[in-house]
């Protein structure tokens, strides 16, 4: 047998002068050749390879030993990853996304110990190579937009049966390179047989593959007949796993018939994520440098009921809580003329924050002494005014099991699993659940799927973040937009109607530059469909989300701005300490639609 290690060191000594060509270049043939009698490979293995054509079916998707190539669930038998592995170790990369050990369907952890422990046996074949991990929670395979290559081999059903498929292609999609390839084999089923959206049998109807491909955004460049079986009749009583290797029946009389079948009939196709694709909305459209504003750094709630949004922000959200936190007079008489505090209004300030996520938003809880008007009469989306808070997470269905159990209502019948469109043309799954809060606050538990980055950062240790974005209700988006990027010099990277909600409106996302957190949501409904608020301005004194505060990095060039627009401050600007903000330097502006604005310098 060929030492494999040998191989490789020999062999792609001359990959360099192969170039970056679309297809499989005659080294990394030659290569996969010698791979396949390689002493490594099991023994069960190498007994599979005249049902799975490796060779070819590599050779059809065009591989090379230079390029990022991702397997989806390669599982225990290892099959491809004793391939891809050693191909792509000297000059390319593998990444083998494997079962989570919080996959809900079966137990996966036995398989993931087994896997890691093979590998750790030839560190000189596998010890480059990246596991990662994709369940119906953990979706990023690989870094978005790095993979030339991604894999998957008889695994589209597994994932139409769990019901996540199409979080399943859009993960393959965020990982690929614009240009990139999709490689699928999947067992094919009947075309005179109606497609179970679920199937159960293990197979799935070639047109319903490409469809689900296609609609996460990929092309359909090649099909192959490389891994077909004629003699498959696919009408089995344990479904595809009536064939081998996993022969359900295997005790059973009727097996030899099986045996002679063979393994199952499967379609080969070769997709391609478009050369043009832009596939995140939210993706920065420019850099920080030179940015005059950074990202949301706090967001100010006034309450004169601390105890029940604690209960929401800090037993349900999940965060920090530093208060009450001691604050001198004089600071006090700063802050109450930069906000518009009346002169007999007190109240004590706590500031919350998330641990293990540097670069959330901040919250700043002013807890009243007196009971203050509120700008909402409601939790209705409809109604102007601010909204609510975003917080990402991988699992909204966990968060959303917690927040009820403490007894807040969530503001849909069901948690909302939707499709999001990209720039592509293609689409993203998200989850959302949202809960009505104190002062009429709601708070949404979301989460992109699919691979893609969460809408801001999040603890690794919780897999749960935010505030990463705050949201209002608008009579007219453009006076406001207008205001946030001409004075405070922030940027639209989405601004678009959304017409699958019996009520359509507009959904304007407003962020720093460079920046992929701490933004702004505006949502705008046509007049007719607004419901009015109480009439209180929605800022301090009164109560509920009254003011969000940027940093800037010079507060001169953004009073200029503001004057330049014919928008005079509010207050200052004025130089002091405060808990949330530490020294600082800071002036206030009521935005066109009565809100409070806080822009510091530090």
């Amino acid at each position: 047998m060929i030492d494999a290690r040998k191989l490789i060191l020999t062999l792609l000594i001359s990959t360099a002068l192969s170039g970056a060509h679309a297809e499989t270049d005659a080294v990394t043939r030659e290569t996969l050749t010698a791979l396949l009698n390689a002493e490594h490979r099991a023994a069960v293995n190498v007994q599979r390879d005249q049902h799975r054509h490796p060779l070819e079916t590599l050779t059809f998707f065009g591989i090379r030993a230079d390029m990022t190539v991702v397997e989806m669930w390669p599982g225990s038998g290892r099959y491809y990853t004793e391939l891809l592995a050693p191909l792509l170790r000297e000059r390319g990369q593998y990444y083998a996304a494997n079962f989570h050990v919080d996959e809900k369907s079966f137990d996966a952890l036995p398989s993931v110990e087994y896997f890691a422990e093979k590998n750790a046996q030839r560190p000189d074949l596998y010890d480059r190579m990246i596991v990662t991990a994709f369940s119906d929670i953990h979706q990023s395979i690989a870094p978005p937009a790095s993979a030339d290559m991604v894999l998957t081999f008889r695994n589209v059903h597994n994932f139409t049966i769990n019901g996540y498929v199409e979080d399943f292609f859009a993960a393959m999609y965020t990982a690929l390179k614009p240009g990139g390839i999709l490689g699928v084999v999947e067992h094919r089923g009947d075309p005179d047989v109606p497609q179970d959206p679920r199937g159960m049998s293990g197979y799935i109807n070639q047109d319903y593959c490409i469809q689900l491909a296609e609609a996460a955004g990929f092309e359909l460049v090649a099909a192959s007949e490389i891994n077909a079986n004629p003699q498959d009749t696919k009408n089995y009583p344990e479904g595809v796993w009536t064939l081998p290797p996993t022969s359900r029946l295997k005790d059973t009389p009727e097996n030899e018939r099986y045996l002679a079948i063979g393994e199952s009939d499967r379609m080969t196709l070769k997709f391609r994520k478009p050369v043009s694709a832009r596939t995140d909305p939210m993706a920065p459209t420019s850099t920080a440098e030179g940015a005059l504003t950074a990202p949301l750094h706090t967001v100010t709630l006034i309450t004169p009921d601390w105890p029940e949004l604690k209960k929401l922000l800090v037993d349900g959200m999940g965060l920090a809580d530093s208060g009450p936190i001691p604050v001198d007079s004089n600071v006090t008489a700063q802050q109450r003329a930069l906000w518009g505090m009346p002169a007999d209004l007190s109240w004590t300030t706590r500031v919350l924050f998330r641990p293990g996520a540097p670069g959330t938003t901040q919250l700043r809880v002013l807890v009243t002494d007196t009971v203050t008007p509120s700008p909402r009469r409601s939790w209705s989306r409809q109604e102007l005014g601010p909204y609510g808070m975003g917080f990402p997470t991988l699992d909204v269905f966990g968060w959303d099991e917690h927040l009820r159990a403490l007894g807040f209502e969530r503001a849909t019948e069901e948690v909302e699993v939707f499709p999001v469109a990209r720039p592509d043309g293609g689409a993203y799954p998200v989850h959302e659940a949202a809960f009505y809060g104190p002062e009429f606050l709601r708070v949404i538990a979301i989460s992109r799927k699919g691979g893609m980055p969460q809408v801001g950062v999040y603890d690794a240790a919780t897999n749960r973040g935010g505030p990463v974005y705050a949201t209002q209700i608008l009579e007219q988006a453009d006076p406001m937009i207008e205001f946030l990027t001409q004075v405070l010099d922030l940027e639209v990277r989405s601004d678009r109607v959304w017409r699958e909600y019996a009520v359509p409106f507009r959904f304007t996302l407003v962020h720093a530059k460079g920046s992929r957190t701490g933004h702004l949501a505006l949502v705008e409904y046509d007049r007719e469909h607004l419901e009015p608020p109480t009439g209180v301005p929605p800022r301090p004194p009164a109560r509920g989300m009254v003011m969000w505060s940027f940093p800037v990095t010079d507060l001169d060039e953004i009073l200029a701005r503001a004057e330049g627009m014919g928008v005079a401050p509010l207050a200052g600007p004025a130089a002091y300490s405060s808990p949330a903000l530490g020294q600082h330097r800071a002036a206030t502006f009521i935005a066109p639609n009565g809100f409070l604005i806080e822009a510091f310098e530090r």
